[in-house]
């Protein structure tokens, strides 16, 4: 078997000798991919930028803050804290403020093929949901504390897991409640959060009078039953 090798120039065409060898029957040819071809890749921008649209990324070097550039900046009232940056249908927390601020920081990712940038306008309510009286959603106020918007919702109902709750901010990153030698340490509310109130389980069924009272009377005649084999033991 022989195999010879042809290179070909940017113009698909080959050197004025190459292109005088005669093929035969049977004779296989094979045009390989170039080392340095790539299918094209496109990433998306939307929300409050001159240009939204999509955007075809021209090297691996891209950034989250080249995809703005492309699209021609920010538009006035832009909220930087909501922006959401979505791949493969995952939200993947960014600060789109220090990516701007710092391009050489973590938060500033690489391009793939697909992701997808969505910057909105001012955002000016917190909203809030689980186990409260009037789940609602009310204008953000820089003074309130996250117990000022609790008592905005009615406050807690029966099956509240207070020492649980949570705040999910508007670029999809979380805080929780810490806990400081039982005292609780409430998360930042910011504009376009959610406060989440976690639930118990409510298929827990509450025991009545008397079924407390059998099982105390339990314990104590356990205890009775115990302290009386002990005594025999010592004896």
């Amino acid at each position: 078997m022989i195999i010879k090798t042809f290179d070909i120039n940017e113009n698909l065409q080959l050197t004025s000798e190459e292109s005088k060898y005669v093929l035969k029957p049977f004779d296989l040819v094979y045009v390989r991919k170039s080392p340095r071809y790539e299918p094209q890749k496109n990433v998306e921008i939307s929300g409050e930028v001159l240009f939204p649209g999509k955007y075809s990324i021209k090297d691996k070097s891209q950034r989250i803050s080249d995809l703005i550039k492309m699209a021609g900046g920010l538009k006035e009232g832009a909220f930087l804290r909501g922006a959401r940056f979505y791949r493969d249908t995952t939200i993947i927390g960014v600060e789109l403020q220090k990516v701007l601020e710092k391009p050489d920081s973590k938060e500033n990712l690489l391009l793939l093929d697909l992701d997808r940038l969505v910057i909105p306008r001012e955002l000016q309510t917190v909203k809030l949901t689980g186990e409260l009286l009037n789940p609602v959603s009310i204008p953000f106020n820089r003074i309130f504390t996250i117990k000022d918007y609790i008592s905005a919702a009615g406050g807690y109902t029966e099956f509240a897991v207070r020492n649980r709750v949570y705040v999910k901010y508007a670029n999809g990153t979380s805080g929780r409640t810490k806990h400081i030698f039982f005292i609780p340490i409430y998360p930042k509310v910011e504009q376009g959060s959610e406060i989440v109130i976690p639930s118990k389980a409510k298929n827990a069924r509450k025991l009545t009078p008397s079924e407390r009272i059998a099982i105390v009377a339990g314990i104590a005649s356990l205890s009775l039953t115990i302290t009386s084999i002990v005594n025999l033991i010592n004896k």
